[in-house]
């Protein structure tokens, strides 16, 4: 008698509040369905703001956008969850969420802030790096898993 392999639970959690990059989106739109499709899933759902709801070539029926203007937004995110039973949240941005006992699985996808935060850069767009930069050493230093590009 053949065992029947454990099928895995994988919330995404774009914690992007506004518009999303090109690059992003592209990644996004790539990545879902082929986690999603991958027989060893049972289910998948992505958690985003309410600004960015749409990504084309992703089921409008995996994206859950969490309350508009809510401060308390993270908590009610963490408590669904929580409650879908995930096995596993993957944030595909440098970005820490604590979920608890579940897995959290972060992705640095770009490393110019950690390494050169102004060259070239504006002042601003500096000192926004320096600032991603922080996010991006908080998720991995927390994060049970790290996929850097």
């Amino acid at each position: 008698m053949a065992m029947e392999e454990a099928r895995m639970r994988v919330a995404f959690v774009s914690p992007v509040v506004s518009g999303v990059s090109g690059g992003y989106r592209k990644y996004m739109q790539e990545l879902v369905p082929m986690i999603a499709a991958d027989p060893r899933v049972e289910w998948a759902q992505v958690y985003t703001g309410p600004q960015v709801v749409k990504f084309h070539h992703i089921d409008s029926s995996l994206i859950t956008a969490w309350p508009d203007g809510d401060p308390w937004a993270f908590l009610w995110l963490k408590s669904k969850i929580k409650e879908e039973r995930a096995d596993v949240v993957f944030v595909p941005t440098a970005y820490w969420l604590d979920c608890g006992d579940i897995p959290v699985v972060t992705m640095v996808r770009n490393t110019e802030p950690l390494l050169v935060p102004f060259a070239g850069n504006s002042l601003v767009d500096g000192f926004k790096n320096l600032l991603r930069a922080r996010f991006a050493r908080q998720a991995s230093r927390h994060a049970d898993r790290i996929i850097a590009v």
